[in-house]
């Protein structure tokens, strides 16, 4: 097949659909299905059971919109004649036909990393290890190297794909390298070592590939490389795509979560309609969808329907588990996603010979038409500022170089802060350090920015003292660009503090709290598990003091099995937490990794020590809410447009329904009572209208300078529209 000639990335229609009469834009589709459907050899009767009419018909009434359907796995039996491969039977013909009659959009998914009958074909465009052994990806399946002729063959395939088929979208999935996939690893064993990746190497950089390497400049190399050819090969699938189709709808699983850590050039993701990653627990869906939400782009985020090991809150598996989910946490998923106006997309599994048991579909289903109700006031929302937490990939990045880890201990702690205001009922977002969007923002917590540097002081500074409040932790600007430490902090100005060293205990430090932070909380020391700094005052002003353990923990010196030993009575007299006024707001500071504390050991004290800084030195929020623990609050805002009327939507959604069992018959825990206040400079007018969904015994009440809301309970997700 003769390719269309590879051209420059081209600017991408941002919504192919909406200028077709009669189709709702993508970005209003909030449910789609990822069929994850694997054929190996051993297994007998493939695809004799599949029936596309049924398929399309169940989805359809489940109801969902967007159909992600495989057509080559990563074992590499396609679902679709492509080539010489092999194709007992083409399941995507008939099946893309009648999901168009029945408006559902058609998404062809292709596994460009994992390939394991190609692999047998053409063994020498298989990833090496650096001992020249065949990468295996999860023990299970080849990885083929980009920079060999596989490269073509997957162009090939993908024009015979599109051309046959004729989707509304592509999907690719596992496009990277063996050290450049997700946030890839910084490893130099972990790269690609075939033939063609060494002779690539050796061209580009005038030396071999390393094994290994203790230098961090080689190291960086050796990522960077790795990330170039995931960059080039998905350039070259975007480009022929857009050149057979330009309104096709492409995406690639990972686009836009890691994008900032792993240097994607902003011109790459010019070709997305959306961006896509994966989520199963509802706490770190909600941290990786306010993330995205934050990049003004339609997103999607894949999800199990099935598992393997399952906790309240947090279902373990892979894509093809013989083992439903429960459907309540299905709702719980769908809830999350759509509040922040992403949409769902749950994995399904069909037994090799094209089964499809029904209660997959009645599993689907309650979280389907869940958010479809809710879709004509969830799509299209941007959030509302509020509080941000601040991720700095660029620091992460700084720091996996010089530890020569795969560590993402920023991301952690962004994590970790992320964990505290959703459990503490915060509106809040999760934004990029290089892009903070301090304007409407009331708070920022800068997340361990270790290499922050002096020039986002001014901006900063202007920020606090126009009223907001700046929140820090840890060792933010306390590095250069190559991740040394320096003699101060490049931000002790705006901190008011002086860096001084660090605690000589490693394995705990305690915090005492002064009067003012500790309002309400007990009259208790909150426990550390990590090291903290050594900081004095300059202008601030203490609110906690650091606590040293009675003793570091020996041989000697212990008590029973604790890993550090009990706080002494007497303070150091250095600050752990201090406070510095600017003009009308305050920076706060935090002399310990409290995120990453949160994260690994979800401590409800160091939770309520940091929603008591937010509640008591934030000002004049967007929303203040009043409500039971376990109610998530989402706030966004939509202008008038194709998707509807303008319009601000409040979304509360209850995390008990997680614990609820697997039985329809099951009641959701109901949950309430809740108080909103939202102050009608952000509503920018008086309402005229106020609906809901799912929100019980809600009365509202218009005063001169706020709207007030009380909601008796809600069941799952409740929705508020204000018009």
């Amino acid at each position: 097949m003769n390719l269309p000639n590879r051209s420059a990335i081209r600017e991408v229609i941002q919504d192919p659909f909406a200028s077709n009469p009669g189709n709702t834009p993508l970005h209003a589709r909030l449910t789609g299905i990822h069929g994850v459907f694997i054929l190996p050899e051993w297994a007998t009767d493939i695809g004799k059971h599949y029936d596309p009419a049924r398929l399309i018909a169940a989805l359809a009434a489940a109801p969902t919109s967007v159909v992600e359907f495989c057509i080559k796995p990563a074992l590499g039996h396609p679902l679709f004649p492509l080539g010489d491969r092999p194709c007992p039977k083409d399941w995507a013909g008939e099946t893309r036909r009648l999901a168009a009659e029945a408006g559902l959009r058609f998404v062809a998914y292709y596994n460009v990393g994992l390939d394991n009958w190609m692999a047998g074909q053409h063994p020498d465009w298989v990833s090496r290890n650096a001992d020249g052994t065949p990468w295996r990806f999860d023990d299970t399946f080849s990885w083929l190297c980009v920079r060999s002729p596989w490269r073509d063959r997957v162009l090939q395939e993908l024009a015979e794909m599109v051309c046959g088929l004729q989707p509304d979208g592509v999907f690719l999935d596992i496009a990277g390298m063996p050290n450049a996939y997700g946030p890839g690893h910084m490893d130099p064993a972990r790269a690609c070592h075939c033939a063609h990746c060494q002779t690539a190497f050796r061209a580009q950089h005038g030396v071999d590939l390393p094994r290994q390497t203790d230098d961090p400049v080689l190291r960086e190399k050796v990522y960077r490389f790795g990330h170039a050819g995931r960059v080039a090969m998905l350039a070259d699938a975007f480009s022929l795509l857009r050149q057979i189709n330009p309104g096709l709808i492409i995406g690639s699983n990972g686009s836009g979560f890691y994008d900032r850590l792993i240097g994607t050039p902003a011109g790459l993701n010019e070709f997305a309609t959306y961006y896509s990653s994966e989520a199963k627990s509802p706490l770190l869906q909600s941290f990786k969808g306010k993330l995205m939400w934050s990049l003004d782009k339609p997103f999607q985020m894949h999800t199990y329907g099935s598992f393997q090991t399952m906790q309240p809150g947090n279902a373990i598996g892979t894509w093809v588990d013989w083992n439903l989910i429960p459907a309540r946490y299905m709702e719980l998923s769908a809830a999350m996603l759509s509040a922040h106006s992403g949409r769902l997309v749950i994995g399904i599994n069909a037994i090799p010979d094209g089964t499809l048991p029904d209660g997959q579909f009645e599993a689907m289903r309650p979280a389907l038409a869940a958010v479809r109700a809710r879709e004509p006031w969830l799509a299209g929302l941007k959030s509302v500022p509020n509080l941000a937490v601040v991720y700095d990939a660029a620091s992460e990045h700084v720091l996996r170089v010089r530890n020569q880890s795969d560590d993402l201990i920023i991301h952690a702690e962004a994590r970790g802060l992320h964990d505290a205001l959703f459990d503490g009922g915060f509106h809040f977002d999760v934004v990029n350090a290089v892009d903070p969007r301090t304007s409407g923002h009331r708070a920022l917590l800068y997340a361990d920015a270790v290499c922050a540097d002096e020039s986002a002081m001014p901006a900063l500074r202007e920020f606090v003292a126009g009223g907001g409040v700046l929140i820090v932790t840890h060792e933010t600007s306390l590095r250069d660009q190559q991740g040394r430490e320096l003699p101060d902090f490049a931000w002790a100005e705006l901190l008011g503090l002086r860096f001084e060293g660090h605690s000589p205990f490693r394995e705990a430090n305690y915090g005492k709290l002064g009067d003012e932070l500790r309002g309400p909380l007990l009259d208790y020391p909150v426990l550390f598990t990590s090291g903290a700094l050594h900081v004095a005052c300059t202008t601030a002003q203490p609110l906690a003091e650091l606590i040293y353990p009675a003793a570091p923990r020996t041989g000697d010196t212990y008590l029973w099995e604790t890993a550090y030993n009990p706080f002494r009575s007497q303070g150091t007299g250095r600050p752990l937490i201090t406070l510095n006024r600017i003009g009308r707001g305050a920076v706060i500071y935090i002399a310990a990794p409290i995120g990453r504390q949160i994260l690994q050991r979800g401590d409800p004290n160091l939770k309520a020590v940091l929603s008591r800084i937010v509640r008591h030195y934030t000002t004049d929020p967007a929303l203040s809410i009043k409500a039971p623990a376990g109610i998530a609050v989402v706030f966004g805002r939509r202008e008038a447009g194709p998707l509807g009327p303008a319009l601000h939507a409040i979304s509360l959604v209850n995390t008990y329904a997680s614990l609820v069992l697997n039985s329809p018959d099951d009641p959701i825990p109901q949950v309430g009572p809740v108080s909103l206040r939202v102050p009608l400079r952000v509503l920018g007018h008086a309402p005229q209208r106020i609906e809901s969904i799912d929100a019980n015994g809600l009365t509202w009440t218009l005063l001169d300078d706020e709207l007030r809301i009380e909601v008796e309970r809600i069941n799952l997700h409740a929705v508020i529209s204000i018009q």
